[in-house]
């Protein structure tokens, strides 16, 4: 979700009160968000963010803050953004169900049924799994061209991307800030 807001982008024009605590107009965005969000409550929003209850109420009395709460407010709440929003709700409760699910996976009450469910849902959330037979399930387009009078042309081919690609280079070529460009 992007807030485009006219809003002083240099310190020296920004309220006193932002000044004074140390924060800029990105982290006064972020927190307009969080909290327009409504996912998480504003204590957690603080700890999240390492702000005091001081800060906190210095930065939501500014005009710059209360200008971006309610941009974000309208945007979240617009039904344009209703699978977002779902989506991100969603997200919230599996991710606040997995320390359940580790406890209850490893209590030895728990019936082996309810530990394979739990399991299977983990593993397919985190994105484990595929054929029983360890093949790994691939991505297939297919086009088909009806010619009429029963000739059709059908192209299909594997899109599967690489897990591994090994690249050969000599010993001499390599740049370590390629090898993890990637990963930056």
């Amino acid at each position: 979700m992007n807030v485009a807001v006219n809003a002083p982008t240099n310190a020296a024009t920004l309220p006193a009160k932002i000044s004074s605590v140390g924060f800029n107009e990105v982290i006064i965005l972020k927190l307009a968000r969080e909290l327009a969000m409504d996912i998480k409550d504003p204590a957690q929003i603080q700890q999240a963010h390492a702000i005091s209850p001081l800060e906190w109420e210095q930065i939501t009395a500014t005009p710059l803050f209360l200008d971006y709460y309610r941009q974000a407010v309208g945007e979240w709440q617009s039904a344009k953004n209703t699978p977002e929003r779902v989506r991100l709700k969603s997200l919230m409760i599996v991710e606040e169900a997995l320390p359940e699910f580790y406890a209850r996976m490893h209590d030895p009450k728990e019936p082996l049924s309810a530990k394979t469910e739990v399991l299977k849902t983990v593993s397919r959330l985190g994105g484990v799994g595929g054929n029983v037979d360890g093949t790994i399930s691939g991505e297939k387009l297919s086009v088909t061209i009806n010619l009429g009078a029963d000739q059709q042309v059908r192209i299909e081919k594997d899109i599967t991307p690489a897990l591994f690609e090994p690249v050969v280079t000599s010993p001499g070529n390599i740049n370590s800030a390629e090898l993890f460009e990637d990963r930056l």
